[in-house]
């Protein structure tokens, strides 16, 4: 579906309306019919004339534009604002509403009647309203914050909270509608209207997660790791987990002795993440419930994405330096896994299929970096498995934002069409098998933990890979903490599962 929709979507973005201006006119109309009329019988006009009514040498002026109607409640007098066709009413009321961060409750079930007369009797209604009219909570307040720029920081508000939420009055999900919906860290870091400048962003910030810049300092780095506190505190901070040892350095010690380097290496691919979702601006947009879920469910998933791609940038380092054939392995080749294989028949299995559904299109693909971390950024605003998500339209929105970026990267790099939507389709089909695969080993995890194989029996193992955080409101750390060791007929489970 995803695939579809980026690829067969034409992109017209709605631009902002024009205000127009026009007079008018107070006089007597008999004077200008009496005008017209002995004009006309002067002159009568030719065929091949303009229609337009002329008084002497002077041209009538056009009839005024129609009245804009305000989509909201209907009043005569609208213009754009906040990205709908309102009236001022319903603008100032909109903004209040924003800045107040209110939450209304409709006692009909949002099926009040809305008009001029009686637009202030439900506001919930009317604010839901507002937002059926592409109204953006985060254009409020824009304008100020751009002309004072210069003197206060500009501080990022969560979008107002709706009491209810009608199924039937959902706005369009195509990919034009979505996009410019939005208000995404690609907007506010769009220099010069230079998306690609963004991309060079999301490639820094990868490098920088990575870390492989220390290579050099790789032993100086202690090897300690602690995964014994809960998921929201290493939201919060992160650093405690372990140090920013270099990704490559310890990806090559994981494929040399993947159970001796188990957990440290699972600890370091979580600082990576987190620490990564800390510098993603969008993510602050959510709530802290709907920012935590997208956390814990898409953490496999893309550690899975940048690992094997890291796997394979190393096999292929390896054997092209190799100065003689077949001392090294071929990249993609099952030999580089054979001490990871070995660890258990599930972790055979989910290496197999890494190898033929991740690794081996990336190797013929040769997927650039800055094609990885869009597709990481593709991957992170995915669709909660539980569809219990009250934000799922932002989510949505937020992805098809970073789908439609991959392709002007993709347009930027392939002129040719075909090819490019050929690349675009292959780039999603890789997504959605890493998705696939990732399953697996989020399994293999589960049965780590509840046998405690490679000492994975601890707390942020447990909130990554056991527990479901559809069914649990935030709580503090000592309930979060304390849950772990109450879980026994949840452990059982697991293992008469596996």
């Amino acid at each position: 579906m995803l695939t579809n929709m980026l690829l067969h979507a034409d992109h017209h973005f709605y631009s902002s309306s024009q205000f127009a201006s026009y007079y008018q006119y107070s006089q007597s109309s008999q004077f200008f019919e009496q005008m017209l009329r002995e004009s006309s019988e002067i002159r009568a006009p030719s065929s091949g004339e303009s229609r337009i009514p002329v008084v002497g040498r002077l041209k009538m002026p056009p009839p005024p534009p129609k009245l804009k109607h305000c989509e909201v409640c209907g009043n005569a007098g609208a213009t754009s604002h906040y990205g709908g066709t309102v009236c001022g009413g319903c603008k100032i009321f909109f903004s209040r509403t924003v800045q107040s961060r209110k939450g209304f409750v409709c006692e009909r079930g949002g099926q009040c009647p809305m008009n001029a007369g009686k637009r202030a009797k439900c506001r919930a209604c009317r604010f839901q309203l507002c937002l059926k009219a592409r109204m953006s909570p985060e254009e409020v307040g824009r304008l100020r914050d751009m002309r004072m720029g210069d003197y206060l920081p500009i501080v990022k508000k969560e979008g107002c909270v709706v009491g209810y939420f009608d199924e039937s009055s959902q706005p369009s999900t195509s990919i034009e509608d979505c996009t410019s919906q939005v208000h995404s860290f690609i907007d506010t870091f769009k220099y010069k209207e230079d998306e690609m400048s963004v991309v060079n962003i999301f490639v820094n910030l990868e490098r920088s997660c990575e870390n492989n810049a220390a290579l050099c300092y790789r032993d100086d780095f202690p090897k300690t790791f602690n995964a014994s506190i809960d998921l929201q505190s290493a939201m919060e901070f992160p650093l405690p987990i372990c140090e920013r040892i270099p990704m490559d350095f310890l990806r090559k010690l994981f494929l040399r002795d993947p159970k001796e380097n188990f957990k440290l290496f699972w600890c370091r691919s979580v600082l990576h993440f987190l620490q990564w979702c800390s510098a993603i601006e969008d993510l602050n947009y959510f709530s802290r419930q709907e920012r935590t879920m997208l956390i814990a469910e898409n953490f496999v998933s893309i550690g899975c994405l940048i690992n094997f791609y890291g796997f394979l940038k190393i096999q292929r380092e390896e054997f092209e330096n190799c100065p003689e054939d077949g001392q090294i392995p071929a990249p993609c080749s099952a030999e580089w896994f054979q001490e990871l294989s070995g660890l258990s028949f599930e972790a055979q299995t989910a290496v197999h299929r890494a190898i033929s559904e991740i690794m081996e299109p990336m190797d013929s693909l040769d997927v650039s970096i800055e094609e990885l971390v869009l597709m990481k950024f593709i991957m992170m605003f995915s669709e909660p498995s539980t569809q219990t998500s009250g934000d799922i339209y932002r989510i949505r929105s937020y992805r098809l934002k970073y789908c439609e970026l991959l392709q002007k990267y993709i347009k930027t790099q392939i002129p040719d069409p075909e090819r490019r939507i050929a690349r675009i389709g292959e780039l999603l089909k890789i997504v959605e098998a890493v998705k696939t695969t990732s399953q697996y080993f989020d399994k293999w995890m589960t049965m780590f933990f509840a046998s405690n194989t490679c000492q994975m029996n601890d707390v942020l193992v447990y909130d990554f890979h056991v527990r479901m955080w559809s069914d649990v409101i935030p709580t503090s750390t000592s309930s979060s903490s304390s849950s772990i060791f109450a879980t026994s007929s949840t452990l059982q489970k697991i293992k008469k599962e596996y």
